[in-house]
């Protein structure tokens, strides 16, 4: 079943637009909202931890260590590499969806 939202962009007011992408079934930001809401709150627990419940300048040497023992693992898979999959995996289903269109031969 199809919803058309075209009627409801033409008369979007000024809190209109959040609005609308909250009832769109296919909105990008339903996909990315929760893995972006846990991402700031283990962000800002991290940040208030280090900046709030650290006292002691060793407590926070201790931490920094530790921040730089876990950049090191970045290097294992770089970031490039992951980003390779993930542009194969987004135009194979581009080319596939691509490949559907039918043609009026």
């Amino acid at each position: 079943m199809t919803y058309s939202y075209s009627y409801r962009v033409g008369s979007v007011k000024l809190l209109g637009l959040a609005r609308l992408l909250g009832i769109w079934r296919a909105s990008v930001y339903k996909l990315v909202f929760r893995e972006l809401l846990i991402f700031c709150v283990l962000y800002t627990a991290t940040s208030c931890v280090y900046r709030l419940l650290l006292q002691s300048p060793v407590q926070k040497k201790i931490f920094e260590k530790i921040v730089v023992y876990s950049g090191t693992f970045e290097s294992i898979l770089p970031l490039t590499f992951i980003l390779g999959f993930y542009v194969t995996v987004v135009v194979q289903r581009w080319w596939a969806q691509y490949c559907y269109i039918p043609w009026p031969d």
